[in-house]
């Protein structure tokens, strides 16, 4: 199953970018929250989608369209469209899944 766009993944599981992500993309040190040094570990030291605070990842713009998907962070690399955590998010936002 091909990504369609949707930003399902992006929108209903908390996201989190590590020290060497905001290295590599400025953007998150500048404008994700960052999180208390007793909770941040090696992949989590920002927070993109502060559950249930907001609707979605703060880099998706108003297409649902990641604003830094050159640099995202290695944990948005990592996500695998049409596997089970992105057919379950489609699920939660009733998005279809494509073939």
């Amino acid at each position: 199953m091909d990504c369609n766009g949707c930003g399902a993944c992006c929108r209903k599981y908390p996201l989190f970018a590590s020290k060497a992500d905001a290295e590599r993309e400025p953007r998150i040190r500048a404008e994700a929250f960052e999180l208390p040094e007793r909770a941040q570990d090696e992949h989590r030291a920002y927070e993109l989608h502060r559950l249930p605070f907001r609707e979605m990842c703060i880099f998706l713009d108003r297409n649902k369209r990641c604003t830094i998907y050159a640099t995202r962070p290695t944990m948005c690399r990592r996500f695998i469209s049409g596997h089970r955590e992105c057919q379950e998010a489609r699920e939660r936002i009733a998005e279809p899944l494509n073939p």
